[in-house]
């Protein structure tokens, strides 16, 4: 109590708390009253106050005015104080802050004619009771304790009037230190059995006779963990073996030395401080035959009792204690153990596995020591959580903690305690991981004596049991607490979450993580032998706005196989594939729609580097690609130029070659050989070569060949002006013989020179649709010179060329409307020609075969038959038809025109608009007159046109002419004749194909139908060995918003080749190839835009061709 009135005849004062530190902000008062006729008298036992700053004041009487006998602090024992009266007042007196432990003060009364009561020392005895006048009391201490001050024996006297001892009363103290040699006694800590003092560093050295050792014995140990230490060394200085550092309160029963020395040193440090120790030492004798018994450890327990030479004993330690050295002690040929006895001790954390087991504080049951941060890890069976109860808290309250978890987070505990309230009991580890974790974290001030905790393992609860993620495999069927299921996802997925989930069960029955899901990202980058690639969210449509990468890498001197198992892009959303590992590497193809279906991709070197672009458009499905590594041992088959073919192939291999030309009238762009390179890439050195029909070039020395228009079979270009020269050797000449011909008609124009251009003959000058008779030079060489114009263009010409040894001329031929007799050529012989009646003859009659330097050619040049002349201005009778001959023709290109009409005026029907130097064509009128109209600009004029007309009295149908895109057989024009029209492979007739000359209505020749056209139909069943098929009004564009279909029948065991000779459409246009009858047959191909040489195949006999608005 801080207040308290003392009536008995003797006593004891002590601070508050004592002896642990006392409060603050504290005044105490305490009166002491004995009876009138006594005195008091107060000796301090301890006293430890703050110096300066708490104070203990007695004062000689009741109130606070009495004089003062004493004021105290600090840690000195004081001299006892006798009062004057039989009245004492004690004042206690603390400031704010630092506490100590306090005072002990023991208070005894007497009578006025007798020496106070001197009491018994501390740690001593008393011998005698008197305290009358002249009688003696003697004092003598206890063991291990050393009189430190006043006398053994006090005597009562009379001195200045006052009765009192003539000496202090003995005190016995335990000393710091000292050398002991007597056979046994008992070593104290400084301030026995009180509290040591801070700041000792006192060393005992207990020597016995020689060959004597020394065993001590520890009775009473509690020193502050960690800090107030007592070493023991075998011997008798510091550098002595060490046998053990003992603190707290953990210390063996026993110990025994080697030697007759013992060193001991006890060290405290500046802080707290204990009861400290008490042991007893003594010498003993060595047995002659067996080692000494070596003790067990404190909180353990030995394993074997024999002690002879060679015997093994060995240790263990009570549950929560962790043995110091598992070695087993030998007892040695000396009789002396093989090590010194080993320790069992709390240690601060630890990995604890069972079914059971126990959890201490560090240094358990002593006090903890301070800053510390231990762990512990338990783990049970599986399925099992962990059960903990607790036996033993007290932890200093809001400054040292125990966290307990059962997920490794000790942020967010399961539990934090504190202070001294036992917990009740926990249960944790329901994660699923058969582990709780538990933390103790103390601070750098008070401790106390920590925890004793137990824990056992009880059954948790399962897991319910989750679903599999879309595009995902679950492996895993047990789903009770602790056991895992794992996730993966198909080829080309990529797992968003966590591959491995744990039930965490208990009565949460949770798993630790969220399911995963499988994802189909933008771009990837994959390394294997095989794989799946995928476009974003597939199955699902990808995203608008979005460029994707992906690369593949495969082992080197591998390539890279790439197949679409799906593949559907919307128009306008395109996959590029290069040969390489970045997009500057070889582009295999671009790809959009369902373009990629049915294509293999084959890389040249280990890498493919892949670029999805999507627009701002509509989305699709997207792609699956699936990639397999094959071995590099070739280069891949290089293909054959369009209009060529190889020469040699030498089997694709490393540094094996292959060589290539072109089909006659093509000439070869780029290399001529490929080499297949070695190394890391297999590819070739250079790129495949093309066959193009050139414009304009030279042939020397060919006996055959072919002079095909620039582009040929595409439509030539532009603004052409392309030259080709054939030279045959001396004595030869050249047949041209016209394959195919279509020009547009008098603006682009092929002329043919029978010699050099500047000496040689204008053999003819050509344009149209007509194909064209055979021609022959007299010379050994050829000139054909093509030009163009900047507006249409066709599809050009083939001509065929042969050489032939001249021996007599050409065949001079039968002139329209006339005869020849004489059909010998050779050098000298004579033709006569004559024309049919109402025809006059134009040139020579008798024209001759002449010869100069091998060169044969008929002089002069064979005739013409012409309508008989009429009279300038003379009207026609009305049956005649005015033909019209034009021995000279030169306007102004494009700007001068001479328009001849069907009629009388300009009214009448436009038979043509002529210009330029190219002679028209014969011109013929369907009654008996013609109107010209000739109209020149105002700048560059011309030498104009000369014109030659005669009347045809009209015993034939006029010429219907030929057809585009057709062939007409039949040339004769009078009456009951017939002309049969054919169209050209993929063309319709429409109308009549056979017209027959009749007399019409009028008594006139007439056709008896119009003349069919030959048209391009929307679709069609197609049916033979091969064929042609078109687009809607080709080669002329065709008009939108058709659906063509077009069916392709073969005969039975044959299956359906195809080639696009000419393919151009706008990109929204698509044509379709399937492999069967209907649109539901398997797709072979979907194409737009523009491609050459494009080939498929359909497996059966059938195939369809689905043509949107395409060319």
């Amino acid at each position: 109590s801080c207040f308290f009135n003392f009536t008995s005849p003797s006593g004891v004062v002590l601070s508050p708390n004592y002896p642990e530190d006392y409060g603050n902000h504290l005044h105490c008062v305490w009166l002491i009253l004995a009876r009138p006729e006594s005195r008091i008298h107060l000796a301090f036992n301890d006293i430890d106050v703050e110096p300066q700053f708490d104070f203990l004041v007695i004062k000689d009487g009741a109130t606070a005015e009495a004089p003062v006998l004493g004021t105290f602090s600090g840690n000195q024992l004081p001299s006892s104080i006798t009062s004057s009266g039989h009245v004492a007042r004690l004042e206690f007196q603390t400031d704010h802050s630092t506490g100590k432990r306090g005072f002990n003060i023991t208070f005894t009364t007497f009578r006025h004619n007798e020496c106070p009561d001197p009491g018994v020392p501390v740690n001593g005895k008393r011998f005698g009771d008197s305290l009358q006048l002249g009688s003696s009391i003697s004092f003598l201490c206890d063991e291990g304790f050393l009189g430190t001050q006043g006398s053994e024996t006090i005597t009562c006297i009379l001195k200045e009037g006052s009765v009192v001892w003539n000496s202090a009363v003995l005190r016995c103290e335990a000393p710091c230190g000292g050398h002991l040699t007597s056979p046994s006694g008992t070593i104290l800590s400084p301030g026995w059995p009180g509290f040591y003092k801070d700041a000792l560093s006192c060393a005992w050295v207990i020597e016995a006779q020689p060959g004597y050792p020394i065993k001590i014995t520890f009775d009473r140990f509690k020193t502050e963990v960690n800090y107030d230490t007592l070493e023991v060394r075998d011997g008798r200085t510091y550098s002595a073996p060490l046998i053990g550092v003992y603190h707290g309160t953990q210390v063996p029963q026993f110990l025994i030395s080697t030697s007759n020395y013992l060193y001991l040193l006890f060290s405290t440090d500046k802080s707290h401080s204990d009861i400290g120790f008490q042991l007893r030492y003594e010498t003993i004798t060595l047995q002659s035959d067996h080692c000494l018994d070596p003790g067990i450890p404190v909180n353990g327990q030995r394993h074997g009792n024999d002690f002879y030479v060679g015997a093994l004993v060995t240790f263990s330690c009570d549950s929560g204690y962790t043995l110091s050295d598992g070695e087993p002690l030998e007892c040695e040929p000396n009789f002396q153990w093989s090590r010194a006895l080993p320790s069992c001790e709390a240690l601060c954390g630890g990995f604890i596995q069972g079914s059971s087991g126990t959890i201490l504080s560090p240094g358990f049951p002593d006090f903890y020591p301070n800053n510390l941060n231990c762990t512990w890890i338990i783990e049970t069976s599986h399925g099992k959580g962990v059960f903990f109860t607790f036996h033993t808290f007290h932890l200093e309250s809001g400054h040292d903690y125990l966290l307990i978890t059962e997920n490794g987070s000790f942020t967010q505990p399961l539990r934090q305690l504190t202070g001294s309230r036992l917990p009740a009991p926990i249960s944790a580890g329901l994660y699923g991981n058969f582990t709780a974790q538990v933390r103790f974290i103390s601070d750098f001030s008070m401790s106390y004596e920590g925890f004793n905790i137990t824990f056992s393992e009880y059954d948790l609860e399962p897991c319910e049991e989750p679903e599999v993620p879309a595009y995902s495999i679950r492996k895993g069927l047990q789903f009770g607490v602790g056991d895992t299921l794992t996730f993966s996802c198909f080829p080309g997925y990529r797992l968003e979450g966590t591959a491995r989930i744990t039930c965490l069960g208990g009565r949460r029955r949770l798993w630790s993580s969220p399911l995963p899901r499988c994802v189909a990202e933008c771009g990837n980058s994959v390394t294997g032998t095989q794989g799946t690639l995928l476009s974003p969210n597939f199955p699902v449509n990808y995203n608008n706005n979005h460029e994707c990468i992906y690369s593949i890498q495969t082992q080197p001197g591998k390539g890279i196989q790439l197949k679409a198992r799906a593949f559907e892009l919307s128009e306008g959303d395109v996959l590029k594939v290069y040969d390489g590992n970045n997009n500057s590497a070889r582009l295999l193809g671009a790809f959009s729609r369902s373009e990629m279906m049915g294509v293999t991709l084959n890389s040249t070197s280990s890498s493919l580097w892949l670029d999805f672009i999507t627009d701002a458009e509509n989305t699709s499905k997207g792609f699956e690609l699936q990639f397999s590594s094959f071995e590099l041992i070739k280069c891949e088959d290089p293909g054959t130029p369009q209009f060529g073919y190889k020469i040699h192939d030498g089997g694709h291999f490393a540094g094996s070659s292959v060589s290539f030309s072109c089909d006659p009238g093509y000439s070869l762009r780029g290399s001529e050989e490929l080499l297949c390179l070695s190394g890391e890439r297999r590819t070739w050195d250079r790129p495949l070569p093309t066959c193009v029909a050139e414009c304009g070039g030279t042939v020397k020395g060919e006996a055959t060949g072919q002079v095909l228009s620039p582009g040929y079979p595409a439509p030539y270009e532009h603004n052409l002006n392309c030259i080709w020269t054939i030279e045959a050797d001396a004595g030869c000449t050249i047949g041209l013989h016209f394959l195919v011909f279509d020009t547009e008609e008098v603006h682009d124009v092929l002329r043919i020179w029978d010699g050099p251009v500047d000496s040689g003959v204008l053999l003819k000058e050509l344009s149209g649709p007509t194909l064209p008779k055979d021609l022959h030079s007299t010379f050994n060489s050829v000139v054909l010179q093509f030009s163009t114009d900047f507006f249409t263009s066709k599809q050009g010409f083939a001509i065929q060329f042969s050489v032939s040894t001249a021996t007599s001329c050409n065949d001079p031929g039968v002139p329209q409307n006339g005869s020849r007799s004489g059909d010998s050529w050779e050098a000298g012989d004579s033709t006569v020609f004559q024309c049919d009646p109402g025809y006059a003859l134009q040139g020579s009659a008798e024209i001759s075969c002449v010869k100069i330097e091998n060169r044969f050619f008929w002089q002069p040049s064979p005739p013409t038959c012409i309508g008989t002349k009429q009279l300038p201005g003379a009207r026609c009778p009305l049956f005649s038809t005015v033909v019209c001959s034009r021995p000279l023709f030169n306007l102004e290109p494009g700007y001068d025109f001479l328009h001849i009409y069907d009629g009388r005026d300009s009214l009448s029907p436009l038979i043509g608009s002529f210009y330029g130097s190219q002679l028209p064509g014969r011109i013929e009128s369907s009654s008996n007159s013609l109107f010209l109209a000739f109209r020149s600009d105002a700048s560059v004029s011309n030498a104009g046109f000369v014109i030659d007309y005669t009347e045809n009295p009209r015993e034939s149908c006029f010429d219907p002419g030929s057809i585009k895109n057709g062939t007409r057989v039949g040339s004769d024009l009078k009456l009951g004749s017939s002309i049969t029209y054919y169209c050209h492979g993929g063309y319709d007739v429409e109308g009549s194909s056979t017209l027959s000359c009749i007399l019409g209505p009028d008594g006139k020749p007439v056709w008896n139908n119009p003349r069919p056209v030959c048209t391009a139909p929307c679709g069609g069943q197609y049916v033979g060995s091969d064929g042609v098929v078109l687009s809607p009004n080709y080669p002329q564009n065709y008009t939108s918003g058709q659906t063509c279909l077009y069916f392709v029948t073969v005969p039975k065991d044959y299956v359906v080749f195809g080639q696009f000779a000419f393919f151009h459409t706008a990109l929204n246009d698509v044509v379709e190839v399937h492999d069967g009858h209907s649109q539901s047959s398997r797709l072979l191909s979907s194409l737009s835009g523009s491609h050459t040489g494009t080939q498929g195949s359909a497996s059966m006999g059938a195939g369809a061709d689905r043509a949107s608005q395409a060319g």
